[in-house]
C-alpha cells in the first residue's frame, strides 16, 4: 500500500493520507490566506492574549457565547467548512471562538 501512486505515509505517525496533485495544493492556497498572514494574525492573537492575562482580564468566553459566534462563523461566506477554518483570516474557528479576546475580521461577532 505505501507504494500506492495516490497516496503517501507521514513519517512520524506511519498514517496514509492522500498525495494532492499540484493543482489540488494551488487551489487549497487560493482558499486560505498566504502562511505569512495566518503566521502575523496568530501572532497578534498570542500578543493580546498575553495582555489579557497580564491584566487579570477574562480569556475565555462562556460556551453560549462560543457556540454563538461559531454558528455566525459558519453561516459566513468566508466560512471553509471542510476545514472548520475562516477563509479570510484563516483562524482555526473553535479555537478563535473560545478567546475572549479574538474579534471576526469582518466585524460579524
Amino acid at each position: 500500500m505505501d507504494d500506492h501512486p495516490s497516496l503517501r505515509v507521514l513519517p512520524k505517525t506511519r498514517r496514509l493520507v492522500r498525495k494532492l496533485t499540484p493543482e489540488q495544493q494551488a487551489e487549497r492556497q487560493k482558499e486560505m490566506p498566504p502562511i505569512e498572514v495566518q503566521m502575523g494574525n496568530a501572532l497578534k492573537a498570542a500578543g493580546r492574549l498575553a495582555v489579557a492575562v497580564v491584566k487579570r482580564q477574562k480569556i475565555q468566553r462562556e460556551p453560549k457565547d462560543q457556540d454563538r459566534v461559531l454558528s455566525i462563523c459558519r453561516t459566513c461566506e468566508w466560512w471553509e467548512p471542510t476545514k472548520e477554518r475562516c477563509g479570510k483570516c484563516g483562524c482555526f474557528g473553535v479555537f478563535k471562538s473560545w478567546l475572549a479576546t479574538e474579534q471576526c475580521p469582518d466585524g460579524k461577532w
